[in-house]
């Protein structure tokens, strides 16, 4: 189900081959260490990370949306949950979802969103222009958290 766990994820949220699964299951990993729902160190080395894979694999684009939206759904914790839509909105500035799952994440942002309609403008804005060519560094991303 997509709700919150504190828990890693036996398998990708998405079907993807078993090499892209390794990189999902790492990732699920690296989401929980940057909302603090697991304690890991180096945060914003963890986002570039996120968002380099993101940005470099278009097949675990969608597999990235889902997990922010799992851990965003019934997340107890204030500060997780400010975390994850941070990574959220970075996500949504740096690589589009595919095609198949645009629709689905524009129905759940206007939803989840409160209103705030910065995240629907940087996916729009993704789509237009494609994914970015670069992350910023772990330290510009520190600054940011």
């Amino acid at each position: 189900m997509l709700l919150w766990t504190k828990n890693a994820i036996p398998t990708a949220l998405t079907q993807i081959d078993k090499m892209t699964d390794k990189e999902a299951k790492v990732i699920y990993k690296n989401l929980l260490g940057i909302m603090g729902d697991k304690q890991m160190q180096f945060p914003a080395i963890l986002t570039k990370e996120v968002l380099d894979k993101g940005i470099i694999n278009d097949k675990l684009r969608d597999e990235i949306y889902l997990q922010l939206i799992k851990q965003l759904t019934q997340n107890p914790n204030p500060e997780s949950v400010k975390k994850g839509w941070k990574l959220l909105h970075l996500c949504l500035q740096h690589f589009p979802p595919t095609d198949k799952f645009e629709n689905y994440l524009e129905i759940w942002l206007r939803n989840e969103s409160k209103g705030d309609d910065k995240y629907l403008k940087s996916m729009h804005a993704t789509l237009f222009k494609g994914p970015a060519k670069g992350t910023p560094s772990a330290e510009e991303l520190e600054k940011m958290q």
